[in-house]
């Protein structure tokens, strides 16, 4: 009985891995640089919150790509630019507030709605001069999210890894630059 629940569970990881999605990606070219905001379809889950309240540290990043089109007998396109927005997240028990670094700032959230506003996009990353881009032709942008794995006890992180961080791990979403 217990192989049976294990392969019915691998064969179900595939479905689970793909949860959350990139729903929207905003490009602006008003200022001198190409600039990126994209967001989550839906809010970050409940076990990801019961995790922050039980003193576990999370961390959310997202990776963005700017690339340029190939002819297809190269293979793969050309990485002009690349970023990754790393958000992390605590919980001070004291406090009863959620603690958010993301890039050189720190917010201190009361709720989990102004958490889930701030986890679930990126605003304005600067990625390439636009002097730079002009000279190309073909270019797109890609941008994924995962949650970063956490070192937990083995049985913890079995669990950890095979439901919580599959389910939050999205493909890459894709948008060409006009």
């Amino acid at each position: 009985m217990k192989k049976y629940f294990i392969i019915v569970l691998f064969c179900l990881l595939p479905f689970l891995s793909l949860a959350q999605e990139i729903k929207e990606i905003k490009i602006s070219t008003n200022q001198s640089y190409l600039s990126i905001s994209s967001t989550l379809d839906q809010p970050i889950s409940g076990e990801i919150i019961d995790l922050l309240k039980n003193g576990v540290k999370v961390t959310i990043v997202y990776h963005i790509q700017v690339q340029e089109k190939r002819p297809f007998f190269l293979l793969f396109d050309k990485t002009l630019a690349e970023k990754t927005v790393k958000k992390i997240v605590t919980y001070n028990i004291w406090e009863k507030m959620f603690h958010l670094a993301e890039d050189e700032e720190l917010y201190k959230l009361k709720s989990e709605e102004e958490l889930q506003k701030k986890l679930m996009c990126i605003l304005d990353v600067k990625m390439i001069p636009m002097s730079e881009l002009k000279e190309k032709k073909n270019c797109y942008i890609k941008v994924r999210a995962e949650l970063e794995s956490i070192k937990l006890f083995p049985p913890l992180s079995w669990i950890y890894d095979l439901v919580i961080t599959r389910s939050f791990e999205t493909s890459w979403k894709k948008k060409d630059i006009k």
